[in-house]
């Protein structure tokens, strides 16, 4: 069985017209997921927001990407493929913060806080 996480923590969002052709999100294969917006990012060619997702069910099942489709290249920030997320693992997993990230609240967010870090 793959590694379980507690939450992933996932980037949404696309170039601007005309500047590029990344593209960044997620979709729930099985179970269900809650998404809560935690900042945006904005780097003048990709604009979008970060995400933390975390299993409504026991456990949910979740693709995401974060690549170039036209040449098909990931971006070595993003997260790629097939993740397990469960109420009962620990661990977080998440896509570095850059691109001008800006923390949706007060508090902020950042990457020393998290449990583990992945780097694609």
């Amino acid at each position: 069985m793959p590694t379980a996480y507690l939450k992933l923590i996932v980037r949404k969002g696309s170039s601007y017209f005309g500047s590029g052709s990344h593209t960044a999100g997620f979709r729930v294969l099985q179970g269900s997921v809650v998404e809560k917006p935690i900042g945006t990012f904005d780097n003048g060619f990709t604009r979008g927001r970060y995400a933390e997702l975390t299993p409504e069910t026991e456990t949910a099942q979740i693709e995401v990407w974060d690549f170039d489709f036209v040449t098909q290249e990931k971006r070595l920030t993003g997260l790629n493929g097939v993740f397990v997320l469960s109420k009962q693992a620990e661990d977080v997993l998440a896509t570095r913060f850059k691109d001008g990230f800006q923390p949706l609240t007060e508090a902020g967010y950042d990457q020393d806080s998290l449990c583990k870090v992945r780097q694609d």
